[in-house]
């Protein structure tokens, strides 16, 4: 997963908007966009300013595909994988709660 991935994920997860991450973080709307999406890179300064916005370590923004072998690597992975799982889990109880108020089933 890249970076840009990720603070897309996170924030989404947090709940938060791109312009208002962008304003916490001091930085212009669409250069998050362009953080999100691939086309920027931000400085390791940056980075630990998102993490902080979102209440994160820095170390789960930089989580790469590196080496399935490495023992460290494979905890990142693990927590990754609960992150998106949550995510999962949040957007399915959303879909239900919509399709309850819309008197739909979820089926």
């Amino acid at each position: 997963m890249d970076l840009g991935k990720t603070v897309k994920i996170l924030r989404q997860l947090r709940k938060m908007s791109q312009a208002s991450l962008a304003d916490a973080i001091n930085v212009e709307r669409p250069y998050l966009s362009s953080i999100e999406q691939g086309h920027n890179q931000p400085s390791l300064t940056l980075v630990k300013e998102i993490a902080s916005q979102l209440r994160i370590p820095p170390a789960l923004l930089l989580i790469g595909d590196g080496d399935p072998a490495d023992p460290i690597q494979k905890e990142l992975q693990k927590v990754w994988g609960l992150l998106l799982s949550i995510k999962s889990s949040e957007a399915e109880a959303g879909n239900h709660a919509k399709n309850h108020d819309n008197g739909t089933s979820g089926t």
